[in-house]
């Protein structure tokens, strides 16, 4: 279908400051509070709303007459998130938390991977965390878009120092943490993405709804933009996020037809589902947004109704816009090498049985056939010179263990966790240490220098030995002892 030349609202390259939490919940918003939008210039809208007039729509499944739709829907479960972490904070970033949680929730229906995915290392590389057009003073799908296919990968929130850290600094004009600190691996491959429309414009309601719903039943999360065109729109959005509870419905409606002036804002959100029960009355689609939490919202969401004037528009003294946008991503993830740890350590050592345990720390776009190699003898990386190998088979991101029996109170062990999908194999970064710890000088169930310290006194009799001191087993503590702990703290045979 064509779509109506009447343009569509965008996003923005000025920040408004917000105040979030700036008063108790349940208090009405003074007119000076307001949380992070975006506030496009005039020319900003007209570029973009030229460009929204481009995106191709997405491709519908047929309506369905003998299998019709639910009477809700969510895809909620799809995202590993915190609600009280979600949050953009004091700058214009909500077009990034809307677009990576579309990427979240395609990566978990693709790769079965249901990771946190990082806004910061956007907001941090994108124009170089700096200007004018920082991510921090809005974006539009589009950038997101061009953004990963640029740089080909989406970076977990675990990395370090990918955490979102932003927007805490009132009028923020650069990000505060470098693009270089922010560890690149492990990452998932983006190997393409496409911006693409849900069609609703100049269609009947009935249309609408089943095209957002179908959309969303396809599991894919929703871009929602929403642009209201004066200060006083906002101060009627802030209360109703700030007083009501995630069941009240709220209405933008109110806001359609004006002229957009300089309190005119934008906000992308997250539409992660609908309800549709009997009548109409509380018929709704359901956003996730990105400031944070509230007393009644203990979730970070907010409700629109169904129905609704999908054509809504606002104007100024050029052009006509739409006020809302309907956009997802059709979005197709590689396959990279996982990453894998021996988490931390073993568990539940008897002396004669311990439980081995490791981490999938990512899977690399497809979960990875996890083993855990074990024996008197460090084999590295080579599987061949393992005594023993506990395949586990698929793994899913996350914990992995194995229980083994029949040790050697006497004996010292290695483990080493690999893990393997079509892109490669990758191992631990060291074999870990467990059984009889000989060498463990000190008994604080560690090899490390301290034990070297320790055997050192012990030699000059500043203190009193003990069995674990013997590191090389030859029934007498002297420097051979200390080459020892160095070897195995170097991983080193012999």
């Amino acid at each position: 279908m064509a779509k109506k030349m009447i343009f569509s609202g965008i996003t923005a390259v000025i920040m408004i400051t917000a105040l979030a939490g700036a008063f108790p919940a349940g208090a009405a918003a003074p007119d000076n509070y307001e949380y992070g939008l975006m506030h496009p210039s005039g020319d900003m809208l007209a570029q973009w709303a030229a460009h929204n007039q481009t995106v191709p729509e997405l491709a519908l499944p047929a309506t369905r007459t003998a299998d019709p739709l639910p009477a809700s829907f969510s895809l909620l479960d799809r995202l590993n998130y915190i609600p009280a972490e979600r949050d953009q904070g004091q700058i214009g970033s909500c077009w990034v938390w809307s677009g990576t949680g579309i990427m979240e929730v395609a990566l978990d229906v693709q790769n079965q991977a249901h990771e946190r995915l990082s806004e910061q290392y956007l907001v941090s590389t994108y124009n170089n965390g700096t200007g004018l057009n920082w991510a921090g003073n809005g974006g539009n799908l589009s950038d997101l878009v061009n953004f990963y296919n640029g740089t080909g990968r989406a970076i977990p929130w675990a990395n370090t120092n990918a955490s979102y850290q932003d927007g805490q600094i009132p009028d923020q004009e650069e990000t505060i943490v470098p693009a270089a600190s922010i560890a690149l691996e492990p990452h998932y491959q983006v190997n393409s993405m496409v911006e693409v429309d849900i069609p609703f414009r100049g269609l009947d309601e009935a249309t609408v709804i089943n095209n957002i719903k179908a959309a969303l039943y396809s599991n894919k999360a929703l871009w929602w933009a929403f642009y209201m065109a004066e200060r006083e729109d906002w101060i009627i959005f802030f209360d109703y996020w700030n007083t009501q509870t995630e069941s009240a419905i709220w209405d933008p409606g109110y806001a359609a037809g004006e002229t957009w002036t300089s309190g005119g804002a934008g906000h992308a959100v997250l539409c992660v589902g609908y309800e549709d029960p009997e009548g109409t009355a509380n018929d709704r689609w359901i956003m996730l947004n990105s400031w944070g939490v509230t007393a009644g919202r203990p979730s970070g969401l907010f409700s629109i109704p169904m129905h609704m004037d999908y054509d809504a528009t606002f104007h100024d003294a050029v052009n006509e816009y739409h006020s809302y946008e309907w956009k997802t991503l059709n979005v197709e993830y590689g396959v990279v090498a996982p990453t894998v740890d021996n988490a931390s350590g073993t568990s539940g050592e008897t002396g004669t049985a311990a439980r081995l345990n490791g981490r999938i720390v990512c899977g690399g776009g497809e979960n990875p056939e996890s083993v855990i190699y074990w024996g008197a003898v460090n084999g590295g990386t080579d599987p061949l010179r393992w005594q023993h190998a506990i395949n586990l088979g698929v793994t899913p991101m996350g914990v992995i263990s194995a229980d083994v029996t029949g040790l050697d109170e006497s004996t010292l062990y290695y483990y080493r966790c690999a893990a393997s999908n079509t892109a490669g194999t990758a191992w631990a970064p060291g074999a870990s240490l467990f059984g009889f710890l000989a060498g463990d000088a000190n008994a604080d169930g560690a090899i490390n220098a301290l034990d070297i310290t320790k055997i050192e006194r012990i030699i000059v009799a500043l203190d009193t030995p003990g069995p674990t001191a013997d590191a090389n087993g030859d029934g007498a503590i002297n420097a051979l002892d200390i080459t020892k702990v160095e070897r195995i703290i170097a991983n080193l045979p012999g």
